[in-house]
């Protein structure tokens, strides 16, 4: 049996105006989603402290100038005693390992693990907070504070991508300070200064100090790729 199609004719204007009315509502889905990608790139860039082209600078407390300035501020008494007190506890953990391994007591890489855990105290300094960390994740709030917003403009839909807190566009663009910086090493130095806490030990003040920009934002060359391909999709799906 055959079924007969019947041709349906449409009206240009009718589909024109279908058209129109549906576009906002399309283009303000289409721009979510472009929100959502930039979104899951900055993620990225977090996780892997770099891009295609440009890498993170590592954190302060990684960097050998850090090595330098904890043990120049550690000129008081305590600050000395504390250091030699890291320097033989530390000899004496990596001994430990060492003997633990020839022993058959623990694997190579639990040897290795307590080697590296060592490493910094065996220079006379604190187990520098952050220390062999990723920059910017402290606490994961900058990196899940990225939000985007779409707005209709002139016929144009806007994807907007930011953060709202304020100390974000200082790492976008990187700063520099000229007066005296509270650094923490510790954790109890990060709760905040107190007469209890040893400089050289929990904590060095510098006379200025320059943070290198880490953007977090910003369109590579795949990035871009990325979203023309979510569009593609996003209006293919309707």
């Amino acid at each position: 049996m055959k079924v007969r199609v019947k041709s349906i004719r449409l009206n240009r204007q009718s589909v024109r105006r279908a058209m129109r009315e549906s576009m906002p509502q399309l283009t303000q889905a289409v721009g979510e989603k472009v929100g959502q990608k930039v979104i899951e790139q900055i993620g990225k860039r977090f996780k892997d402290g770099s891009d295609d082209d440009i890498k993170w600078a590592p954190l302060w407390a990684d960097n050998d100038g850090a090595v330098a300035a904890v043990l120049q501020s550690g000129s008081s008494r305590r600050g000395r005693k504390k250091q030699e007190q890291a320097r033989n506890n530390a000899a004496r953990s990596i001994e430990r390992a060492d003997r633990e391994y020839d022993e058959g007591k623990i694997t190579r890489s639990q040897r290795n693990r307590r080697i590296r855990n060592n490493e910094t105290k065996l220079k006379g300094l604190p187990q520098r907070t952050r220390a062999g960390g990723h920059p910017l994740q402290d606490n994961g709030l900058l990196r899940s504070s990225f939000t985007s917003d779409v707005r209709a403009e002139q016929g144009r839909s806007i994807v907007t991508v930011g953060s709202p807190l304020p100390y974000a566009r200082y790492h976008q663009n990187g700063f520099s300070t000229s007066g005296p910086s509270y650094i923490p090493l510790t954790n109890a130095a990060r709760r905040g200064w107190n007469p209890k806490l040893i400089p050289g030990w929990d904590y060095v003040v510098l006379q200025g100090v320059t943070v290198p920009a880490r953007p977090m934002v910003r369109l590579t060359q795949r990035n871009r790729d990325e979203i023309v391909e979510t569009i593609t999709e996003a209006f293919r799906n309707g």
